[in-house]
């Protein structure tokens, strides 16, 4: 840079003050020119490494293949939401399950099964466009959507081994680990709803809309202390209260017909939103006139129960397109969602932990309080004796 100062003072002594501005223009062209021949060299550079499509969108060759295998543990973390060895196990997984089995007769070579599953895990923990995706992964969009729907296809036929309700040692342990959180005994799951934001149809759109007049279907939940899924609903209309959501779930029908068995000295607990059951506990209602008593069971419900909107902060953290759904389908919505739950647990049971750094605003079901007066004196007198047993 000091060559231009004295081509500077070399001009104005020859030309005199008449030609500082000629030669200030003489600089500037060299500078220009150089930035183009610097812009053109690098253009060069780069160009093995990209093609350019008919559609002008500048795609990387090789990025799964070349790229993405060069990335440091924390940057593939970031961009696929689970670690190198989760990663591998879920997909040897799912390619000895036959769903990324590769059909190849003519035509242009086939996406790999490892590319096929950071497509999709891309597509579930990526809020953009699929029009990113694919211009990432350097594939076209209608194929970002068939890897999509073979991997939720996979991941629903996993589901009942990863999201199951927990039976014999396993119920003692989940209870002995939500005992811990505040002292609450017997507790087997935290129960709660939320709120995926979906686009509807338009002659749908009542339906699915929410408290907050926007659309969207409801994923109900029970988890355990670790945040881990045992039962999940997925796709009642936004509109819907919990209690409504709860009668009409698979998980309420089997308590009832026992075909799930809930012993006596166990239960789920829910907010006031739910009906208070023997199986279920809530909240006593506050009208200003409850006990010491009263209030500390409320704390200590409170305490352990948010367990489950952690849960739902963590899925939606990780895996976060269930934030905003943009199908119009609400059947394609529904196995998106269930694929985020099944990736969720699966994580958690390969210890495969995410840290929440910008917590997402859950959008949780509004707890409408339903009228405990109706509720059974079993149920009643349960709640009584916990509250009276538990340590102030």
């Amino acid at each position: 840079m000091e060559f231009f100062p004295l081509l500077l003072d070399a001009l104005i002594d020859d030309g005199g003050e008449n030609c500082v501005v000629p030669a200030v223009n003489t600089i500037n062209s060299i500078l220009i020119l150089n930035r183009q021949n610097e812009g053109r060299r690098i253009r060069q550079n780069m160009m093995p490494y990209y093609l350019r499509t008919h559609n002008r969108h500048v795609r990387p060759i090789n990025y799964s293949e070349v790229w993405v295998s060069r990335y440091l543990d924390a940057d593939f973390f970031s961009l696929f939401r689970m670690n190198r060895a989760c990663f591998f196990v879920l997909l040897t997984l799912l390619i000895h399950d036959g769903a990324f089995r590769i059909q190849w007769s003519h035509g242009r070579e086939p996406v790999t099964p490892e590319k096929m599953l950071q497509i999709s895990l891309r597509y579930f923990s990526f809020k953009g466009g699929i029009i990113e995706i694919a211009d990432q992964f350097n594939v076209s969009v209608s194929t970002v959507f068939i890897v999509r729907n073979r991997t939720m296809k996979a991941l629903k036929k996993i589901l009942p081994s990863v999201i199951k309700w927990p039976q014999g040692d396993d119920l003692k342990i989940i209870e002995q680990e939500f005992k811990l959180l505040g002292g609450f005994p017997g507790v087997i799951g935290a129960i709660d709803g939320s709120h995926i934001s979906i686009r509807v149809p338009r002659n749908e759109a009542d339906s699915y809309t929410n408290r907050k007049m926007g659309h969207s279907i409801i994923l109900q939940a029970v988890c355990t202390s670790k945040k881990l899924f045992i039962d999940i609903d997925i796709g009642k209309p936004g509109r819907i209260h919990d209690a409504r959501v709860l009668s009409l779930s698979k998980l309420s029908q089997y308590i009832e017909t026992r075909n799930i068995i809930i012993e006596d000295d166990h239960h789920i607990l829910g907010d006031s939103a739910y009906p208070l059951k023997p199986w279920l506990l809530v909240p006593y209602k506050d009208f200003g006139h409850l006990t010491r008593q009263q209030r500390n069971y409320n704390y200590l419900h409170s305490k352990t129960r948010v367990v489950i909107e952690n849960a739902f902060g963590l899925l939606k953290n990780r895996w976060q397109k269930c934030q905003k759904i943009t199908t119009k389908d609400p059947k394609t919505a529904w196995d998106i969602v269930a694929a985020c739950c099944v990736l969720h647990n699966f994580c958690l049971i390969q210890q495969d932990y995410f840290q929440c750094d910008q917590p997402v605003a859950v959008q949780a079901t509004v707890a409408v309080p339903v009228d405990d007066e109706a509720a059974p004196i079993l149920a009643t007198n349960k709640r009584d004796q916990i509250a009276a047993a538990l340590e102030i």
